[in-house]
């Protein structure tokens, strides 16, 4: 379903409600496997395109930060009437989870943190991407995903992300790489998600 120009793939249920949050350069794609495991069928998933990701809208005048983003998601859990909320963030969605629930501790229920970048060591295709201009990284998008690619012939799961690098634009991946990468190079980033009240898993 389309929200305020966020995909969306919402499976009711009546039990929890769960965000999942993907990480740089996927997309909700990514938590297929989720939606058909048979010990998550009683609940509630929620799995969007990031703004600039997947088929979501990718308006050219949005800056794609950190906050920008975990904001989207805000505005996300409003327009569906969620109420508490587990979260699941990987990778770039572990860090936006952090924010979401530093915003919204009320709400997030709880924080499983898979692969999440908290730290900046964690960011190393971040730092590849934000290494570069925005204008360069536009411009050398596809053999920046050829070379992705010929290191995930053998994967299934690095051929999905390579389809999923190619679903996003350009220029918002860029965009939110330089962001995560100074988000996290941030040490009261870390300090501030152990200071968060609800359950949390990484």
């Amino acid at each position: 379903v389309g929200c305020g120009g966020i995909a969306v793939r919402d499976r009711a249920a009546e039990g929890d409600a769960v965000l999942l949050v993907h990480g740089l350069g996927s997309d909700g794609a990514a938590f297929t496997p989720c939606f058909v495991a048979p010990e998550l069928a009683g609940l509630r998933l929620v799995a969007p395109d990031l703004p600039g990701f997947g088929a979501s809208a990718r308006p050219a005048g949005l800056d794609y930060t950190m906050g920008t983003l975990a904001t989207a998601l805000e505005q996300l859990l409003d327009a569906l009437g969620l109420g508490r909320v587990h979260v699941i963030g990987h990778s770039m969605g572990g860090a936006l989870a952090v924010l979401l629930a530093r915003r919204r501790p009320r709400q997030v229920a709880s924080l499983l943190l898979a692969e999440p970048n908290l730290i900046a060591r964690d960011a190393t295709l971040s730092r590849t991407i934000a290494s570069l201009s925005e204008d360069d990284f536009v411009a050398g998008f596809e053999r920046f995903v050829a070379g992705i690619e010929a290191e995930s012939t053998s994967s299934p799961s690095g051929r999905e992300y390579v389809a999923s690098l190619r679903r996003c634009a350009p220029f918002a991946l860029h965009r939110a790489a330089r962001s995560l990468v100074a988000d996290t190079s941030a040490p009261e980033f870390v300090a501030s998600f152990l200071a968060l009240p609800m359950p949390r898993h990484y």
